[in-house]
């Protein structure tokens, strides 16, 4: 169930060129049934990123109420939402008549999650190291949301 260090690297490549809209794109993920599942390894390369953000919140920007996460909860929310997003999107797939680009659709958005925490990751510990302010962090942190 563990993907190849090949798939691995075509299927970010993938997402990083979807955050272009390129065409071909899609021709990187492996949209099998096999591909579908193995995309959900993603949920690991995405899990550094998640725990520093719930061990070690960052400095809030001033006047910013501080967020203090309960780490089980927040551990079992990002489980779920490994979860029940897909159970979601299968459903309004079946309800609008999309199930033949379900496969596709969650690989995609399964290694995009694993591309996008990288770079948040990186923000984070800088903002920790104290390279970077609250505030600036905040700013580098809203193209990713924003265009990604």
């Amino acid at each position: 169930m563990i993907p190849s260090g090949t798939e691995i690297s075509s299927s970010l490549y993938g997402a990083w060129r979807l955050i272009f809209v390129d065409d071909e794109a899609m021709a990187h993920f492996n949209v099998s049934i096999e591909g579908f599942w193995r995309s959900f390894f993603a949920a690991i390369l995405a899990l550094p990123y998640f725990l520093v953000v719930i061990i070690w919140p960052a400095p809030v920007a001033e006047g910013v109420t501080p967020w203090e996460p309960d780490p089980f909860m927040a551990g079992l929310a990002y489980i779920l939402s490994w979860i029940i997003f897909p159970m979601v999107a299968a459903v309004l797939a079946r309800l609008f008549e999309l199930t033949q680009n379900y496969i596709g659709y969650i690989t995609a958005f399964n290694w995009a999650g694993a591309l996008i925490a990288q770079p948040l990751l990186i923000l984070e510990v800088m903002t920790h190291a104290g390279v970077l302010s609250a505030d600036a962090a905040a700013v580098l942190q809203l193209p990713i949301f924003v265009f990604v």
